[in-house]
């Protein structure tokens, strides 16, 4: 991000704006007309659902715009999203040295007796390995779709493998962990129910203070799950995330500025650092975010972009060699034109 410049909380005011084409295009770099077409597509296309799209560059809020049952301060669930917040969570605890744990630390050294599982090759389960997809848990191309389980039955058991899901499947180790990539929504199930165990409390209070509170964030609640005679209340560290718009493109300002904030470093050099890795098993995955590693998933956007990805078409693209910001919010679709949303923009630049 160019300058320093960073927008006050929502309450106070908000991100500065480029109103007319002019200022458009002399303080973002982009064409007014250009952003009009990629909005009215962006309705026409997607108008059964409720949704808002923040597109910021240079600093600057170049568009915005929200379905009309939406507010600007209207918080959305995320889904998958959140995963990238798991992250972040863990790169903060790892570079706090007084808990003495790395990416390579083993998961059940973190857990008590009880959680202890009877497949001893689960012993071998990174926290790293979590973050990547890698730890060989089924995951959502041997059927661990979601995590929805029976009524009465815990997230947190599932994926420690104590119990089926709602189609009838135990979260089993299928491939040695390391080797093989599979979207595996327990693997970040199991990361919450860590974190728990190491600081004794959850990930949303934990990022309040650590992020949440100095970059002002003020649209923003983590769900709790389980309880209830099964393990929990804890935050689940795939889902559950609830923010605007607005603050989740103020997240993306963060990384965009590396983790800067008013001369403050909110996250550590060490979550960058584990973010450039290239994970082996799987190049377009890791810490937490999708990367378009070779343009595979967005194809007219800059290979260095990466990005948030949750269900329901919500997402917040990081774009360094453009300086920009786009987020995306909403109710749906399942399925979209997300080429089409970039291209659009990319397109605007002059």
């Amino acid at each position: 991000m160019k300058g320093n410049y960073f927008p006050v909380p929502e309450s106070r005011g908000t991100i500065r704006y480029a109103f007319s084409d002019d200022e458009k295009k002399q303080k973002c770099g982009l064409n007014g007309e250009g952003l009009k077409n990629a909005r009215h597509f962006q309705y026409f296309l997607n108008s059964g659902s409720s949704f808002g799209v923040n597109i910021i560059r240079h600093g600057w809020m170049a568009d915005e715009y929200y379905t009309e049952n939406v507010l600007t301060g209207s918080s959305f669930d995320i889904w998958s999203c959140t995963k990238s917040f798991t992250s972040m969570a863990f790169a903060c605890l790892i570079a706090e040295e007084s808990y003495r744990i790395s990416y390579e630390s083993e998961l059940y050294e973190i857990f008590p007796e009880k959680f202890q599982p009877k497949d001893k090759q689960r012993l071998r389960i990174t926290i790293g390995q979590l973050l990547d997809m890698t730890s060989g848990l089924r995951g959502a191309a041997n059927g661990g779709i979601g995590m929805g389980v029976p009524y009465g039955e815990g997230a947190f058991e599932y994926a420690l493998g104590f119990s089926e899901n709602r189609r009838g499947l135990t979260c089993d180790l299928l491939h040695e962990p390391g080797t093989n990539f599979d979207y595996c929504d327990a693997n970040y199930t199991l990361l919450a129910l860590a974190f728990y165990h190491i600081t004794g409390q959850d990930m949303r209070g934990y990022l309040s203070g650590r992020i949440f509170q100095k970059i002002g964030l003020e649209s923003v609640h983590w769900d709790l799950q389980g309880g209830n005679g099964n393990i929990g209340p804890y935050t689940n560290g795939h889902t559950g995330l609830h923010i605007s718009t607005r603050d989740l493109s103020r997240v993306g300002f963060l990384l965009l500025n590396k983790g800067m904030w008013n001369e403050t470093l909110v996250l550590p050099n060490l979550f960058f650092q584990k973010l450039q890795e290239k994970n082996e098993v799987n190049a377009n995955y890791g810490n937490g975010f999708w990367k378009n590693t070779n343009h595979r998933f967005i194809s007219n956007a800059p290979e260095d972009t990466y990005f948030m990805r949750g269900y329901r078409a919500n997402r917040c693209y990081v774009i360094p060699s453009l300086d920009m910001v786009v987020t995306r919010c909403g109710t749906g679709p399942a399925q979209w034109d997300e080429e089409k949303l970039l291209g659009e923009i990319i397109n605007s630049i002059i």
